[in-house]
């Protein structure tokens, strides 16, 4: 997961409503490859109050302060079952 702290007037309206640093957030989804539909540059989802629920390539983050989240302790396994997981 990638948290960005936006610069917008949306942003600094969900910082001070959270008090949080971070405006937004981004899931890495990996690549899609272009055989599949896909935009083998855009390895990021995200949702933008505009655009909607989108995918978007690590560009769309350049300048922005960021912070990358990782899971600790997950083993192989693990990253299997959150990656085979569907929501009933």
């Amino acid at each position: 997961m990638l948290l960005v702290e936006g610069g917008s007037r949306a942003s600094t309206a969900i910082k001070f409503l959270t008090q949080s640093t971070w405006s937004h957030a981004a899931l890495y989804a990996g690549q899609l490859p272009a055989a599949a539909g896909g935009n083998s540059e855009h390895c990021f989802v995200e949702s933008d109050m505009l655009a909607g629920v989108r995918s978007v390539g690590i560009e769309e983050f350049t300048g922005l302060h960021t912070r990358i989240c990782r899971p600790a302790g997950l083993d192989e396994p693990g990253c299997l079952q959150v990656v085979a997981y569907q929501p009933v």
